[in-house]
């Protein structure tokens, strides 16, 4: 394995296959992931709001009764990643089931919690 840096700005002509995150010389030591977010559906009472993308993100349950949010990935991973879940509103406990195209967040939920996740992919 060889190691690239670079400094300042660079044009790749061709494609790049990276095998590992990237690291930007002078950037923050934060990982940070981009991606649009996934869509909400299930039991998520009405109004659920989400901030994050297919990799991390907090969702807010809306009101009502919630008691799971499905969150459709888009584009789906090759293998169902390996996801964590917490709330962070209250110490109700959460799990976390995943396929590659879904995770579902369920457990017991008031309106108004917010629900951190964490996915990560895996060859």
């Amino acid at each position: 394995m060889q190691r690239l840096v670079v400094l300042g700005i660079a044009a790749v002509l061709g494609s790049v296959a990276v095998s590992a995150p990237l690291v930007w010389p002078g950037a923050s030591s934060h990982t940070e992931s981009v991606g649009d977010a996934p869509a909400i559906s299930g039991s998520c009472g009405t109004g659920p709001t989400l901030v994050g993308n297919d990799t991390a993100g907090k969702v807010t349950t809306g009101t009502g009764v919630p008691s799971s949010c499905v969150l459709t990935f888009s584009p789906p991973y090759a293998n169902a990643p390996a996801c964590t879940t917490t709330n962070e509103t209250t110490a109700n406990l959460l799990r976390a089931t995943s396929t590659t195209t879904t995770i579902t967040l369920a457990g017991t939920m008031v309106a108004g919690d917010v629900l951190a996740y964490i996915c990560a992919g895996y060859k």
